[in-house]
């Protein structure tokens, strides 16, 4: 609710600054597309949280999509990983299951951190007020994947079903949530001449 309050808001910034009436067109159906993709999307966190994490499947669904077409691909190739590494330490029995899931665990923590940068310089190209908080959460997910790591690594943490559960659980609600605010910031971006033209680069899908 919040979030579209605030794109509401931006519209009837931009609305009052004289726009073309294409450029006033567009961003209304962006606002339009964003509180469909909103609601949906914190129904879908709302189910995903109350399944137990090891009832869970890891895939991409749709809904997970903020219209912002660089980090909607990140974000797929994220789920990607997550599922492989689900496929490799549910279903493999071999006696290469810790070196497959060792490989694969090391693939989603170089994204992670690949990703989550990738992200932070967009923010930090449209002023995003919050990027020092979005900070705090990226750092804290990634001191987790590195503790996983580390102690299976070590053999003291096996990959389960609730761990895998509770990484996707992670991803679907930060992604509904706060990556969702950030989108609504590119969304009211205007440009540095003071126009109030939406910075489109940055959402076009």
């Amino acid at each position: 609710a919040q979030l579209t309050f605030e794109i509401g808001q931006c519209i009837k910034k931009v609305s009052s600054a004289e726009l073309g009436s294409v450029a006033a067109k567009e961003l209304k159906a962006m606002h339009k597309l964003v509180v469909k993709l909103t609601l949906a999307a914190s129904t879908m966190a709302r189910q995903i949280l109350a399944t137990p994490p090891d009832q869970l499947s890891f895939g991409w669904k749709d809904v997970f999509l903020i219209n912002i077409s660089t980090v909607d691909h990140q974000h797929k190739r994220l789920f990607e990983i997550l599922s492989r590494l689900a496929e490799v330490a549910l279903q493999q029995t071999s006696e290469t299951r810790h070196t497959d899931i060792a490989k694969v665990l090391k693939s989603l923590l170089e994204y992670v951190l690949f990703h989550f940068l990738a992200e932070e310089v967009l923010m930090k190209r449209v002023n995003y007020p919050q990027l020092k908080q979005h900070r705090v959460i990226h750092q804290a997910f990634t001191t987790q994947c590195l503790d996983v790591q580390s102690k299976f690594n070590d053999s003291t943490l096996d990959i389960d079903g609730a761990l895998l559960g509770s990484l996707y659980q992670w991803l679907v609600v930060h992604i509904g949530n706060s990556d969702r605010h950030y989108a609504a910031h590119f969304f009211c971006f205007t440009s540095k001449d003071g126009t109030g033209a939406p910075a489109r680069a940055f959402w076009i899908s």
